[in-house]
């Protein structure tokens, strides 16, 4: 998703000049009998800043066939699936990620566009209007806000209330609508009641504001790229994908969309409120999944070059007319 704004790169369909990758996906594919057989596909490792057709122009001879190489790794969009360049990665730092993530442990009902506002903890209890942000993102997994454009500050610790169009179109308190009006959330991990406050309270679940409150709590803020995207476990050779809700890494997962409260010894409220993780725990963050993804991605299939003409007419008349199925024997209609 953190590719979408960047460049596009524009190309044409050779003899289908109104045609683009999307379409070629929704009506042909290789033959099942042209992907398993082994020799059909070459794997090779995109070169630093190459585009399809320069991959094209070395494998095949010719930039003509850059569609192929796409076609070959069903990408139907280069812009975001292509792997991307340094150059093209440190700008995405530099310009898309440029922001702050903030961790809250409230389930909070808000999406992109809405304003999060300082809270005043003054005697009034209002909101601090010189310190706020629009949320550019929220994810309800990892209960991070996404924030590009701020005014003033909102740091760990501080609390907010969150605001966003209704249907008529007023600005309401997100928090305040779905969140504690009627609810009643766990104080701990398999409790069977819970305790109804409208403040944090030390006597209570510590560091959570629960049902009836109408703001939630920074826990824990970081830059967009040094965020947390995942936890991973390594045992010997083997690294593994972890719930973010289980417990020490190891066992009991409890996951669930709601108030984190009472999730004390879950990963990611230990991320949140700085409590060590287990040795075998890593933080992978936004930035080193992104560096992860792109490495990946340049490793790519080529389909064989001795079968680049067949399957170039094979493609150009399936899409020109009526073919019957089984015309053709390298691709077939979807």
């Amino acid at each position: 998703m953190y590719f979408e704004k960047m460049e596009n790169i524009n190309y044409s369909f050779p003899g289908l000049p109104d045609l683009e990758m999307v379409d070629i996906f929704r009506r042909v594919k290789f033959t099942d009998k042209t992907l398993e057989e082994a020799q059909n596909f070459v794997e090779v490792l995109v070169p630093e800043g190459s585009r399809p057709d320069d991959v094209a122009r070395s494998y095949y001879g010719s930039s003509k066939y850059w569609w192929l190489v796409l076609f070959s790794n069903s990408m139907s969009d280069v812009n975001s699936e292509w792997p991307k360049s340094q150059s093209q990665i440190k700008s995405l730092f530099n310009n898309y990620l440029n922001g702050d993530s903030y961790f809250v442990l409230e389930d909070l009902d808000i999406s992109e566009g809405d304003i999060v506002v300082k809270r005043d903890v003054g005697a009034t209890g209002g909101i601090d209007v010189d310190h706020f942000g629009v949320v550019d993102s929220y994810d309800r997994l990892l209960h991070r806000i996404n924030v590009k454009r701020k005014v003033g500050t909102i740091s760990e610790g501080h609390e907010i209330c969150a605001f966003g169009l209704d249907e008529q179109g007023q600005w309401t308190n997100q928090i305040t609508s779905g969140f504690g009006q009627t609810g009643c959330f766990r104080q701990n991990v398999g409790a069977t009641s819970c305790t109804a406050f409208t403040a944090p309270d030390s006597n209570a679940a510590p560091l959570c504001a629960t049902a009836g409150a109408t703001f939630a709590k920074i826990q824990k803020k970081t830059s967009i790229k040094e965020g947390v995207s995942r936890f991973s476990y390594k045992s010997g050779d083997r690294i593994d994908e972890l719930n973010p809700y289980t417990t020490d890494g190891l066992t009991h997962d409890y996951f669930q969309f709601r108030n984190m409260c009472g999730l004390t010894g879950t990963l990611l409220y230990k991320y949140m409120t700085g409590v060590s993780l287990p040795e075998e725990v890593s933080i992978i963050t936004v930035e080193e999944e992104l560096v992860y993804d792109n490495d990946r991605n340049k490793i790519i299939k080529l389909l064989n070059r001795t079968l680049a003409n067949l399957v170039a007419n094979e493609v150009e008349y399936l899409l020109k007319g009526n073919v019957p199925r089984g015309t053709t024997k390298l691709v077939t209609f979807i």
